[in-house]
């Protein structure tokens, strides 16, 4: 499908790409205009400019605000009010520094809280249940999102030279960025290695077989140098889950799985947080640090077998038959002395 000639699926993507083009070139007049307002050849003309130079800055503010309402619109990236917040805070930021607005609009503001969907994960068996409804050719891509963890630019740069079957881990060594291409991690605690689980072993084997590439190839490039598109893959998964009857996941909240595969398997938590890529355990336990669906019934029988241990057979010293051992009902009744060897020894010295 043709965004430009069927827009319609395509109208909140299309709408905020141009609005924040056109942010970008009336901010850069505006900055321009700015300094040559400055300059001694154009400072007597200032009071005419001011008037052009406030009307670019007024209309670049307006272009922002429908790049960011069009973002939230936006199906293909889903980002939260938080995320288009994020750039105009650090906007505002650096103006008040530079004392060039005296209030700072999103300061302070009460965001609506975050629910739903990237913070979703599935239980192990529906893990299991995605990856066999995506094709062949897909499924090795989400099988190390859902069981590794690995963010989407580290799947977008990850190298069969990162691919270690002998030791049976993922070495993330670098990541993608759309604009620029490989770019290192996203933070120090980026650069880690990752165990495998069969499954993802699995995939990866049949993956390197299908493609026959190998060495510094892209493991799922669309060519071997040139990485995937995120849209495109997330368009081919969503036709196969939609088609078996499933709702589909994100690439982030597939990684939220695995983290939480981790943490449901009873794995040590700074394991976790370096496998996560993260530099501080406390995030990990911050972020994650919650049962996967189902971890309460599990966790509810062990606090019944604890509570309620089992029946222990009654043991005596010396022979059932002893008249001094007393019956009640058929059932032997359970003495300290009879078992402690303290006080077999103060009898037989007796």
């Amino acid at each position: 499908m043709n965004p430009l000639t069927d827009p319609g699926p395509h109208l909140f993507w299309i709408t905020s790409r141009a609005a924040g083009n056109l942010a970008l070139v009336l901010s850069s007049l505006s900055v321009g205009l700015g300094l040559l307002m400055a300059t001694r050849e154009l400072k007597h003309r200032g009071p005419d400019l001011r008037v052009v130079h406030e009307t670019l800055s007024l209309v670049t503010i307006v272009a922002l605000g429908v790049h960011g309402i069009s973002l939230i619109g936006d199906r293909f990236m889903h980002p939260t009010i938080a995320n288009v917040l994020d750039p105009l805070r650090v906007i505002f930021r650096r103006a008040i520094r530079r004392d060039e607005v005296a209030l700072d609009p999103t300061e302070n503001l009460d965001l609506p809280a975050i629910r739903g969907r990237r913070d979703r994960i599935e239980p192990p068996e529906r893990a299991h249940e995605l990856l066999a409804a995506l094709p062949d050719a897909e499924r090795a891509l989400w099988a190390v999102a859902l069981f590794c963890g690995l963010r989407r630019g580290e799947l977008r740069g990850l190298q069969w030279t990162n691919v270690d079957f002998d030791a049976g881990v993922v070495r993330v060594e670098r990541s993608w960025d759309p604009v620029r291409g490989p770019i290192d991690v996203k933070t120090g605690a980026g650069r880690r290695a990752v165990p495998m689980a069969f499954v993802v072993r699995r995939e990866l084997r049949a993956h390197k077989t299908r493609t026959g590439r190998d060495g510094r190839d892209l493991v799922f490039g669309r060519t071997s140098t040139e990485a995937f598109f995120a849209s495109t893959i997330r368009s081919r998964a969503n036709k196969a889950w939609k088609a078996a009857g499933l709702e589909p996941i994100t690439p982030h909240e597939a990684r939220h799985c695995a983290i939480s595969y981790f943490i449901a398997a009873g794995l040590d938590w700074k394991q976790i947080s370096t496998w996560a890529g993260h530099g501080d355990v406390r995030q990990t336990w911050n972020r994650y640090g919650h049962l996967v669906p189902g971890g309460e019934r599990a966790a509810a029988e062990r606090l019944d077998a604890y509570l309620n241990p089992p029946t222990v057979a009654h043991t005596v010293a010396h022979d059932p038959q002893n008249a001094k051992t007393p019956v009640d009902t058929g059932v032997l009744k359970y003495r300290y002395r009879d078992s402690n060897p303290g006080f077999r020894r103060e009898r037989a010295a007796s």
